[in-house]
C-alpha cells in the first residue's frame, strides 16, 4: 500500500474496508513509525550538514579529495599531515557528527525493515485466508 493510498483510506474513513482490525492497526502503526523515523533522521541531518561547509573551508579539506587535488599546490604528505594534526579535534568532531547521524539512520532503517517484514507477513496471511 503506497503512502498516498494509506492517506486516502485513512482521511476518508475508508480504512475500515480492511475488516481485520489487528491488521488495520498494524498498518496504521507502520505508517506512524515511518513518519517518526523520517523526522528522527531529518533533525540530526539538518544539524550536522551545515557544519560541513565551514569545516571544509577552515581546514582546506577539499585538497584531500582526489577529484580536485590537482587544483591545489603540491604540498607533499608531510605538510598535509601536519595541517591535519594541528586541526585534529576539528576532524574528529566532524567525523563523530557524521558517524552519529549515519549510525542512527542505519538503526532506524533496520528497525523499519523488520517492522515492514512483520506487516508484509500479516498481509500475506490475511490474503491467503480469502
Amino acid at each position: 500500500m503506497s503512502k498516498s493510498t494509506f492517506e486516502d483510506l485513512s482521511s476518508t474513513g475508508n480504512l475500515t474496508v480492511i475488516k481485520n482490525s489487528q491488521l488495520r492497526d498494524k498498518i496504521v502503526q507502520h505508517y506512524g513509525h515511518l513518519e517518526n523515523m523520517q523526522e528522527r533522521i531529518r533533525l540530526p541531518t539538518e544539524w550536522v550538514l551545515p557544519l560541513d561547509g565551514p569545516f571544509y573551508l577552515k581546514n582546506h579539506a577539499m585538497m584531500l579529495d582526489s577529484s580536485v587535488v590537482f587544483l591545489y599546490p603540491k604540498e607533499g604528505y608531510k605538510t598535509l599531515a601536519k595541517a591535519i594534526r594541528q586541526n585534529k579535534i576539528d576532524f574528529i568532531d566532524n567525523s563523530a557528527a557524521h558517524y552519529w547521524v549515519n549510525t542512527d539512520a542505519m538503526e532506524r532503517f533496520q528497525e523499519s525493515k523488520e517492522l515492514a517484514s512483520i506487516l508484509i507477513n500479516a498481509l500475506e496471511e490475511e490474503l491467503n485466508k480469502n
